[in-house]
């Protein structure tokens, strides 16, 4: 089965709607009760045209490229 490719499609549509800013918030982790949790947050503009390099579904990703894409930092990096 060929690896979805990320798009902006949604985010454009929400920015044409009138959004501003736009949050994505996901989180990993077993619970509250069974262990730890952690969470994650990226807020983009409208002046963001391009998907960062390399970023995917950190499932779909194998565990060298996921340990790798730890350090890289999105910012300002349109």
């Amino acid at each position: 089965m060929p690896r979805p490719v990320p798009t902006l499609d949604v985010e454009r549509q929400l920015f044409a709607s009138g959004a501003r800013i736009i949050v994505g918030i996901d989180e990993v982790g077993r619970g509250a009760i069974a262990g730890p949790v952690t969470i994650g947050a990226v807020a983009i503009d409208a002046s963001r045209t391009t998907f960062p390099d390399g970023l995917a579904d950190s499932k779909l990703l194998t565990p060298k490229r996921r340990e790798d894409r730890k350090s890289t930092r999105l910012n300002s990096s349109h």
